[in-house]
Order: C-alpha cells, then structure tokens, then sequence
C-alpha cells in the first residue's frame, strides 16, 4: 500500500519525510511563516493541521482536505490572566487574517486554570 511508504523505515528516515511533507504543503507552509513572525515564547503547531496534512499527502488529498483548524499553541507563564492570553488571541487574529483555516491559538501555561470546569477533572499546571 502507497500510504504505508515509510512505515518501518529508522526514525530519522520518518522525521525527513514528515518534515519534507509539511514543508511543501501550501498551508502549513504559509500558516507556520506567519507563526514565527508572529513571535510567541514556545510554540508548536499541533494537532489535526500536521496528521491530516501528512494522510492527505500519503492518500492524494488535497491540502487542507478534512482540517477544520490550526492549533498553535504557546507558552507563557508571566502572565496567566484571561486578558493576557485574550489579547495574543486577538493579535493572532489580525495576523492570520486570510489564511483558509482559522487558527486557534490557546497558552498552555492556563490550561490549569480552565481544564476542570470544561472537563470536570483536575490538571496539573504546566511547567
């Protein structure tokens, strides 16, 4: 099977393909260009936007087939108010503005802070 090339093959083997792949995929390409201009302490790209990228490559989808969104996440512990995180939330915005995927942008540093209401059980707070 086509979709299977890389399976069994060395990790570092695995790491180049995945990196080749989302590289030359259209939207990842642009929305992580605007991400590092975007400056955020410790972000990543995370989620549904890199696996489905890469099935979407290995299975002849186009790009952005079956993704709903981006989720960057970042981390910043200097300020763990809602008005701090709101206010990069709003920055990310104007920033992605025109990209064909909204980009949800959340600081893990909070996660501690809404998790168990949202979900009923406790969550360490993030180091």
């Amino acid at each position: 099977m086509h979709h299977l090339r890389y399976s069994g093959l060395p990790f570092e083997a695995q790491r180049a393909a995945f990196l080749d792949i989302v590289s030359a995929d259209p939207l990842l390409a642009e929305t992580l260009t605007r991400v590092r201009a975007l400056a955020l302490p410790d972000w990543l790209v995370v989620s549904g936007a890199l696996y489905n990228s890469v099935w979407n490559h290995l299975t002849g989808k186009p790009s952005g087939y079956g993704i709903r969104d981006v989720d960057l996440f970042y981390f910043d512990d200097s300020d763990l108010s809602y008005e701090a995180e709101d206010a990069v939330i709003r920055r990310a915005s104007t920033h992605f503005e025109g990209l064909p995927l909204p980009v949800e942008v959340r600081n893990q540093a909070r996660v501690h802070l809404w998790y168990p209401q949202k979900f009923g059980q406790e969550c360490p707070r993030y180091a």
